[in-house]
């Protein structure tokens, strides 16, 4: 589903997670995807515990949906206790 009328057709935001957007995500909709802070992405990515690409020479940041997917660890869960690991 795209917007009309604009200069170029965008996509709306629930359209970014299917199709064509599905493997790439801005800081903002990838904070909004794992439902973080854009800060708490960049501070995974500059510990290194999440992958970041660059679009060519420019400052955009661009991460991958299957890094931020890796990136969830389940909770495990005996009984009624739950233990974060």
């Amino acid at each position: 589903m795209y917007l009309q009328g604009m200069r170029h057709e965008t996509p709306l935001q629930s359209d970014r997670h299917t199709g064509p957007y599905a493997a790439w995500f801005t800081l903002k909709d990838a904070a909004q995807y794992t439902s973080t802070s854009m800060d708490t992405l960049r501070r995974r990515i500059s510990e290194g515990q999440l992958r970041a690409y660059r679009v060519g020479r420019s400052h955009m940041v661009r991460l991958k949906a299957s890094d931020l997917d890796a990136l969830m660890q389940p909770i495990r869960t005996v009984g009624a206790r739950t233990f974060l690991l």
